[in-house]
């Protein structure tokens, strides 16, 4: 069973890892696998076999335990029943036979009773002792032995209480557990009837029975010796069994202790504890038992169990035959499958025979044997290989044709490229240079937007020449550079502000006309000189930029960059970047002008403001000359004033 599940494990598994794509869905991959058509004929056809041969075998493996348990519960039932019946007559014969000793009209003696035990125990072989109680339950007679001679009762117990008020309460005999003899070897039963006299009770006639007889009554009328037989007293009490020994069943409390399956009306399957055992072995260790109640008024109970182990070779000859026509299918669906196989991929073999090096015949112009199928996808896909082939037949003449010329026409499309691939070239580094410049130009107008704005905001005039040099040099990538102003009473430019130069420039004047810069002032235009030897001011320098700084066509000043000693000099772009911030220059210098000229006009009024208030508001003469006077040198930026006050009197 288990090979042949696995046969069809592995079919299965086989199916779905070629035709699942499992390794798209995980992420691992989009590649299919590739299998063989005639391998998956054979996994198909052995998979849609032998899962329903093996579903339908197990169906009918749970039909046939079902009706085993059946035949199961009938046997198991017929067999308690007759047994019931048969025990409940044993016991009656002997309550037949002992109950005329309980209902004497006279009270009991031992002369009047060893008689009449004599010819019960020859009728009886199964009694083994007799005791006479008092109505408390103690011993006052006592008969043993196979001739019943009387013994003393001190070797004989009392009668339970127990036992002693169900007698007084019932009037009917009682019977007690099973039980060894005073010998300690024989199992016995004692039935208590009452001594009824005058009807009340005297006393209790004790009778102790051997069930050794009734075992072998049980064992030898049973059907089959499998069956055990157990008779159960009070409380569940074994009273006799047919079976001892390990392998019988202990049927005492067992729905308290194991667990039970109920099969029909009074059948049940006794199973095992869990534990580590595998169902077919709690199955195999397990016990079907039924329970009939015996019938009359001594309490009992009749158990028949039967161990289910029993029935396992008529279970495995149910598989086996199962199993075989099972097998029979899966080869009888093998061969099927490897015959489909066969005959369905021969055409696709021949077909992909005849492809095989398909260029090559081509070329050779080999002729092409395609296979015929009776199955229409496969003669399809021929046909389209036929299709194909036409095609590229044609395209194979074409394509020599086209070689023919082809390196003609490949001469001229190569010098033709050549000749592109030159322009190209060159238009490549034309634009890239373009680039370039334009990438630069861009830069440094940025940076001259920035400058320009950096020196609009600049007010002071000092602070503004020196950040207009200081700028002016980093603008163009100078050296060093001078801002010089027009001085209109000497007629000269006057440096005001100078970066990377000493402080003996403050000593400098340059005329008009005079080297560069005097040039620039004069023509009011600039000059972008290179290899200059005509400053005055200085040695020979590498390269001059100086541009005029005029404000609506009067001239302002001059500023001058200097590039010494880096081996670089100024070029077109430097000077449109040095021209357009001169510009801005001269609109931030005449602004800060104008602005210082505010500023004094401003003080100058807050100067007069303030002397009209304190002329108009104070009496004495001497502080307001002297405020007049104070005012005066501010206003006129003299050192000192002199008030002079004409005397009448004296005409001085």
């Amino acid at each position: 069973m288990q090979a042949l599940n696995g046969i069809a494990n592995a079919a299965l598994a086989s199916v779905l890892m070629q035709h699942v794509p499992f390794s798209r869905w995980t992420g691992r991959g989009t590649d299919a696998m590739q299998f063989s058509l005639r391998q998956s004929i054979i996994h198909l056809l052995m998979t849609f076999v032998l899962f329903p041969a093996l579903i339908l075998m197990v169906s009918n493996g749970y039909g046939a335990l079902a009706d085993l348990e059946h035949g199961i519960h009938t046997e198991l039932e017929a067999a308690a029943t007759k047994r019931a019946q048969d025990t409940h007559l044993w016991f009656q014969q002997r309550l037949q036979a002992l109950t005329p000793l309980s209902q004497s009209p006279t009270p009991l003696t031992v002369p009047m009773l060893r008689p009449r035990l004599q010819v019960l125990k020859q009728a009886l072989p199964d009694l083994v002792t007799v005791v006479v109680t008092n109505k408390t339950g103690v011993p006052i007679m006592a008969f043993a032995g196979n001739d019943m001679h009387s013994e003393a009762v001190t070797g004989h117990t009392s009668v339970s209480p127990t036992l002693l008020q169900d007698v007084h309460t019932t009037l009917h005999p009682v019977m007690t557990e099973m039980h060894l003899d005073r010998s300690g070897q024989i199992p016995v039963v004692t039935v208590l009837f009452p001594l009824v006299v005058t009807q009340q009770v005297q006393g209790v006639l004790a009778v102790t029975l051997d069930v050794r007889p009734l075992a072998e009554m049980l064992e030898t009328g049973t059907p089959s010796h499998q069956i055990q037989m157990t008779l159960l007293g009070r409380n569940g009490r074994v009273i006799t069994r047919t079976h001892r020994g390990p392998e019988a069943l202990q049927v005492t409390n067992l729905p308290r202790k194991e667990s039970m399956r109920l099969l029909a009306g009074s059948t049940y399957q006794w199973l095992p504890s869990t534990g580590t055992t595998p169902a077919i072995g709690r199955w195999a260790r397990s016990f079907y038992l039924c329970t009939v109640e015996v019938p009359g008024w001594l309490p009992g109970t009749l158990v028949a169990a039967v161990p289910a182990v029993m029935y396992q070779p008529q279970l495995l000859r149910f598989y086996t035959r199962q199993l075989l026509l099972t097998l029979g299918l899966a080869l009888l669906a093998f061969a099927l499958a490897a015959f489909l196989g066969r005959r369905l991929a021969a055409p696709l073999t021949r077909l992909a025979e005849a492809t095989t090096n398909l260029p090559d015949r081509l070329l050779q112009q080999r002729a092409v044997f395609w296979p015929s199928s009776a199955v229409t996808d496969i003669e399809a896909l021929a046909g389209n290989f036929r299709s194909m082939v036409d095609v590229v037949q044609r395209n194979v003449a074409e394509i020599q044709h086209t070689n023919e010329t082809l390196e003609l026409r490949v001469h001229d499309r190569t010098q033709e490229l050549l000749e592109a691939n030159v322009k190209l070239s060159r238009e490549i580094g034309e634009r890239s240079q373009a680039e370039e410049l334009l990438a630069e130009r861009t830069e440094r107008l940025e940076v001259a937007r920035g400058v320009t704005s950096e020196i609009t905001r600049e007010l002071d005039l000092t602070r503004l020449l020196q950040l207009i040099t200081q700028r002016a040099v980093e603008l163009v990538r100078g050296t060093s550079g001078v801002t010089y102003l027009w001085d209109e009473t000497t007629q000269t430019l006057v440096p005001h502000a100078w970066h990377g130069l000493g402080d003996w420039m403050a000593e400098v004047r340059v005329g008009l006309g005079e080297g560069v810069t005097g040039m620039v002032a004069q023509r009011r235009e600039g000059v972008m000189v290179n290899d200059d030897q005509m400053s005055p001011t200085a040695g020979p320098l590498f390269a001059i930029l100086s541009e005029p700084l005029r404000y609506r066509d009067r001239l302002l000043g001059v500023l001058t960059v200097n590039n010494e000693g880096t081996g670089r000099i100024f070029g077109a772009s430097e000077r449109d970047l040095l021209l357009l911030f001169a510009a801005q220059a001269a609109i931030a210098i005449e602004n800060a002008r104008l602005y210082e000229a505010l500023e004094t006009r401003f003080a100058r009024l807050r100067t007069l403001t303030r002397l009209n208030q304190l002329i108009s508001s104070s009496l004495d003469i001497k502080a307001v000359l002297s405020e007049i006077a104070q005012a005066a040198a501010t206003l006129m930026e003299a050192s000192t004033v002199n008030f002079w006050i004409a005397d009448s009197a004296t005409q001085t």
